[in-house]
């Protein structure tokens, strides 16, 4: 959410208002955003989690 907030913020990403629709359509848009941010952001933190957990020891973990 906060990647998502920040575009909006830095200008980035604008965010359509001239018409009725546009507006209706803001959370839409904002909902979409924030899902192609958190998947893009998602394989980082797998990768990060993965190589943590075999820095433990994957039995390490299984075993709690």
């Amino acid at each position: 959410m906060i990647k998502t907030a920040y575009d909006y913020r830095l200008g980035t990403r604008k965010l359509p208002t001239a018409t009725v629709l546009d507006k209706v359509l803001v959370a839409p848009r904002l909902w979409i955003r924030w899902q192609i941010n958190y998947l893009l952001g998602a394989p980082a933190i797998l990768g990060i989690a993965i190589y943590y957990a075999h820095y433990l020891g994957f039995d390490t973990l299984v075993d709690v």
